[in-house]
């Protein structure tokens, strides 16, 4: 059983995804120790993690953003 989604729910889906992964990679660039605020520390105050999650984000971000473009400039196949 396979299940599709509309290409209007497909284009909030990855605009929603743009914005909660882009909100939240500017958080990690803004404030570097958010890891560390909910008691984990992967790199014992390093940074370089922190670094990797931003630049992570931002690409989820910014493919989601392109993807949800796409999508909104796809003429509709529906009847």
């Amino acid at each position: 059983m396979t299940t599709t989604i509309g290409p209007r729910a497909r284009f909030w889906l990855e605009t929603a995804l743009a914005i909660t992964s882009g909100a939240v990679g500017l958080l990690t660039i803004i404030w570097h120790d958010w890891l560390e605020a909910f008691g984990w520390d992967p790199d014992n105050g390093n940074g370089v993690v922190e670094w990797l999650v931003a630049i992570g984000l931002i690409a989820v971000a910014l493919a989601s953003a392109l993807a949800a473009r796409r999508q909104r400039l796809t003429p509709s196949t529906a009847g």
